[in-house]
């Protein structure tokens, strides 16, 4: 579509950025209003200006003395303020735009039809030649042809389907020039027939294109396609043809996979959240990697797997009697499980087993005094002196999971010693002869066992 244009004289045109204010424009000096721009100036006595559409194709309100010309279809906007008797030209004629002032109200006038809310451009007095050489730039300045760069190479991703836009063509008009009107395709290019060429030199696959292995699959020989592009200005110029090459480029199209015969073994009594082990799943070489998976069946709600593969027992799964519980039967059950790469490549499906485990839900034992070897070392004198170490058993299913840590929970003697996660007992101040603390241990399932009160005695004799 053609911007609005405005002209003065012959002299080289000035472009305006958006939003511009022309203010005090000089008769010698042309302005010309890129699409979608606005901007506002003033026409003053024997003022001409030229618009590159019909009439028609304007809307016009008066705002005071500002008359507001705008072309909706380009987004053009001027902001015109009316001192005088001016010339506006259109692709159709000319008509003389005045000011009147009526009980001191500005009227405007364009072409004898006054500009109000019943503003009819149908009824507009004008000059009925054409003019739209003028109006459009190309009998005034404009003879240079566009150019279309050389060694243009533009990426193609692969997999697009027919009516896509797959690139755009770079073109330069010439400084000050009417600007780029359309794009064709011209002479023996290998991809001619793989794509159309748009008015913006955006190119558009074709039915031939899409159904083309190589231009639409990378893995398939060659990769790399040309084009003889052409731009043509609104004046009518037309560049020199150019080569412009198009490259097929590769892109994740290759799903992830889940390996397959895969049990996870899942501890009775475990809790929301725990972690249960690791799904084997790998996204393919250079791939996006693993983004999402995806469960169902009778267990696919019962854990949480995150992108890394990290199985989690989730709140449904606790929740459950038999899945949370091994004493409970079943103790087997199927998930159903997919895996999804970060740009939507789904791999197949595998079932997964998750079978519950007998855990450890027996606590260990702290040894009594009889079994305990516990006492003041003949060195012992005082604080920081070792005086022995707590004894426990861990016996719970298959083996337990072994005594972690020690505590002392009470006793006559709590102050006088301290105890270490291995269950050996240090002398924190100088003691009594003889005392008794509490203890319990912990195994590593997290079972707490009964408190065990033992005695300790100085058997060196050195507070005797």
């Amino acid at each position: 579509m053609n911007p609005l244009v405005i002209f003065r004289d012959d002299s080289s045109p000035i472009l305006l950025t958006f939003d511009a204010e022309v203010r005090g424009t000089a008769a010698a000096e042309t302005v010309r209003v890129a699409t979608g721009t606005e901007m506002s100036f003033t026409a003053n006595f024997d003022d001409r200006l030229e618009f590159a559409d019909d009439l028609a194709a304007y809307d016009f309100t008066q705002q005071g003395n500002q008359l507001l010309v705008e072309n909706t279809d380009t987004g053009t906007r001027a902001e015109i303020g009316i001192n005088d008797v001016s010339e506006f030209a259109f692709a159709d004629g000319t008509a003389t735009v005045s000011i009147g002032l009526e009980d001191g109200t500005p009227s405007i006038s364009l072409g004898g039809e006054t500009v109000d809310g019943t503003f009819d451009p149908t009824n507009v007095q004008r000059d009925v030649d054409d003019i739209s050489a003028i109006a459009g730039g190309s009998a005034r300045s404009d003879t240079t042809a566009p150019e279309v760069p050389s060694g243009q190479t533009l990426d193609i991703p692969e997999n697009q389907s027919a009516g896509t836009g797959i690139a755009i063509v770079d073109a330069e008009d010439n400084p000050g020039g009417t600007g780029i009107d359309s794009f064709s395709l011209t002479g023996d290019g290998t991809a001619s027939d793989f794509v159309d060429i748009q008015e913006d030199g955006r190119l558009v696959l074709t039915e031939a294109g899409a159904s083309n292995d190589g231009f639409t699959d990378f893995e398939t020989a060659p990769n790399t396609f040309t084009v003889n592009v052409t731009a043509t200005d609104r004046a009518g110029n037309e560049s020199l043809a150019s080569q412009v090459t198009l490259r097929v480029t590769d892109v994740d199209d290759t799903p992830p996979t889940i390996a397959a015969g895969q049990t996870i073994e899942v501890p009775d009594n475990a809790g929301t959240g725990d972690t249960l082990g690791t799904l084997e799943a790998s996204d393919n070489d250079g791939g996006a990697g693993i983004a999402n998976f995806f469960t169902s069946g009778e267990a696919g709600g019962f854990v949480n797997i995150a992108a890394d593969g990290t199985v989690t027992l989730s709140s449904a799964g606790a929740g459950d009697a038999a899945f949370g519980d091994f004493d409970t039967t079943p103790n087997s059950f199927t998930m159903t499980v997919e895996a999804e790469d970060a740009v939507g490549n789904t791999s197949e499906t595998r079932d997964v087993t998750l079978e519950v485990v007998q855990g450890d839900d027996v606590a260990p034992s702290v040894l009594g005094d009889d079994s305990q070897d516990l006492g003041f070392d003949p060195g012992a004198t005082g604080a920081g002196d070792t005086i022995g170490q707590v004894q426990a058993t861990d016996d719970g299913p298959n083996g337990g999971t072994g005594v972690a840590d020690f505590e002392i929970v009470g006793g006559g003697g709590a102050e006088f010693v301290e105890i270490a996660a291995d269950g050996t007992l240090t002398l924190t101040e100088d003691a009594s002869p003889s005392f008794s603390i509490e203890v319990t241990a912990e195994d590593a399932a997290g079972n707490v066992s009964a408190p065990q009160s033992l005695t300790i005695s100085d058997d060196s004799g050195f507070f005797g």
